[in-house]
């Protein structure tokens, strides 16, 4: 893999969802669910197998660890089963050991952690480490607009992954999502991190929002059906691409019931409910229109920036292309 050129991840990208660790490591930014994954994960390495295998069996295909060793140690126990994970993994410490470790169990991307690259330490030997041992580089941060948007220039640093946090309550951002989508939208290998907001923001609100903007999302959960639901987001953010045509389905399965407040839709015990804005956006979408015009419409309807989907909307969308209600074709 020495060598081999970066996949593209631009808008436009096949999208693809990571699962994250966040949640068995019961971090602080969890707040008052702190607790609970304490009690849930800490020395419990079957409870961690259970959202992983959850994950994988629903067609996951990419984990990301720490290297913390009570995570690794749960991973080099995990029961495969014969499946092939991708292996993301965050350094924070000696380099070479961690590249060598995820060299020899599948890795595909090493992020130098944010602590380190906050601090303004050197990426160069971190990278030419990852290199060595066949691996992608990347960097994750948590001030993206002081570190990305003014001590290193994303365009300049193509062979560099970037993980960035990105949502719409810009929780653990130091910068509006519209300058940092603006800065780093032409890099091919953006991941946006903590979507949710680290249980801020809903789960559709949050992918929908963020599988807008960036083709790989990067998505912690701790319930094992959650893990599932997010495996296979990736078939649906792909119909979230600014080069789709949008349109209702036309499909016998559905059951429909409108009204001028409200638009319900049943299909197989599963639901949605549209109010407010979001049953104007479903009267839009009687006709052929193109991802691009509804983030416009969105944005005059909410007054929000144009670039900036009113994350409602996003969480309606995707709710409705889950549902079969919507499908995308290429403009």
């Amino acid at each position: 893999m020495v060598g081999e050129a970066m996949i593209n991840m631009s808008l436009d990208g096949t999208a693809q969802v990571v699962l994250g660790c966040s949640p068995f490591l019961a971090g602080r930014q969890f707040a008052d669910r702190r607790e609970r994954y304490l009690n849930t994960f800490e020395g419990k390495p079957d409870a961690i197998w259970d959202v992983w295998t959850a994950f994988l069996e629903s067609g996951g295909r990419a984990l990301h660890l720490v290297d913390e060793d009570r995570l690794v140690t749960a991973f080099e126990n995990l029961d495969l089963q014969g499946r092939q994970p991708e292996v993301w993994l965050t350094i924070s410490g000696d380099a070479e050991r961690w590249c060598q470790w995820a060299s020899a169990h599948g890795g595909t991307y090493v992020f130098r952690h944010a602590s380190q690259v906050d601090g303004g330490e050197d990426l160069a030997e971190f990278k030419s480490i990852a290199v060595a041992y066949g691996l992608r580089p990347g960097a994750a941060t948590h001030s993206p607009g002081r570190t990305l948007c003014s001590r290193i220039d994303p365009t300049l640093d193509s062979d560099c992954a970037f993980l960035i946090p990105f949502n719409p309550v810009e929780f653990c951002m130091d910068v509006p999502p519209l300058e940092l989508h603006a800065k780093l939208s032409g890099h091919p290998a953006v991941i946006a991190m903590m979507p949710l907001g680290s249980g801020r923001v809903s789960f559709l609100e949050g992918a929908g929002f963020a599988g807008i903007h960036f083709a790989r999302l990067m998505i912690g959960t701790g319930d094992p059906r959650h893990a599932r639901e997010i495996a296979r987001l990736p078939e649906f953010l792909d119909v979230l691409r600014l080069s789709r045509t949008l349109q209702r389905t036309r499909t016998p399965h559905l059951d429909i019931s409108e009204s001028s407040a409200e638009v319900v839709l049943l299909r197989d015990h599963r639901g949605v409910r549209l109010s407010g804005a979001t049953v104007a956006l479903w009267h839009r979408l009687a006709e052929p229109c193109a991802l691009r015009d509804l983030i416009k419409w969105a944005s005059e309807e909410s007054r929000m920036d144009p670039i900036l989907v009113n994350p409602g909307v996003a969480a309606a969308l995707l709710a409705l292309i889950r549902l079969g209600a919507v499908e995308g074709h290429r403009s």
